[in-house]
């Protein structure tokens, strides 16, 4: 997983090849372009994806954020999720697939693994995203987002999830 506070830091990692660049013109569009538009008008329960090439999807989302015992656990073999939160807040549940137990095997039509909620007990791990913050997950990395920052409190939140083949992300980090 990579983590970043604004998503404008990444820019250099996205100068490599033209998907890459592609790549970069839908987050940078998603936050300040004809995209941060159609997001930030969507209401409660919307959700839009558009094709952006190279075998990549975004996902527009708008939701209210949800209690842990609600989140659904997840893990993709074919793509890595781009995450860019464009308003509101989540808390995200990470981890690794070997430490994690599924749920459901892998569903290559949906590109999905599915895994049992972690023990609450054996202290999880979870990040939070602010606006413009983008967090990429790899095939290995067992997420669950959406989650409510405070647990008194929902909010709404409004996002572009990029799908990105893994095959463009030779990044040489």
């Amino acid at each position: 997983m990579l983590l970043f506070y604004d998503a404008h830091q990444a820019r250099s990692l996205f100068e490599r090849s033209e998907p890459l660049l592609r790549l970069r013109e839908c987050l940078h569009s998603a936050l300040d372009g004809t995209f941060s538009i159609l997001i930030e008008t969507m209401h409660v329960g919307e959700r839009k994806t558009e094709d952006i090439g190279y075998g990549m999807r975004a996902v527009f989302e708008c939701y209210r954020t949800k209690v842990v015992s609600e989140a659904f656990f997840e893990s993709h073999r074919r793509y890595a999720d781009f995450q860019l939160i464009v308003s509101g807040q989540e808390r995200f549940f990470v981890g690794e697939a070997e430490d994690c137990k599924l749920q459901s095997p892998y569903d290559e039509e949906r590109d999905l693994v599915v895994y049992a909620p972690p023990d609450m007990q054996a202290n999880p791990q979870f990040i939070t995203l602010c606006p413009r913050s983008l967090a990429i997950f790899f095939p290995n990395d067992v997420h669950a987002g959406g989650l409510q920052v405070s647990s008194e409190n929902s909010n709404i939140v409004h996002k572009c999830v990029i799908k990105v083949p893994v095959g463009l992300l030779q990044l040489g980090l």
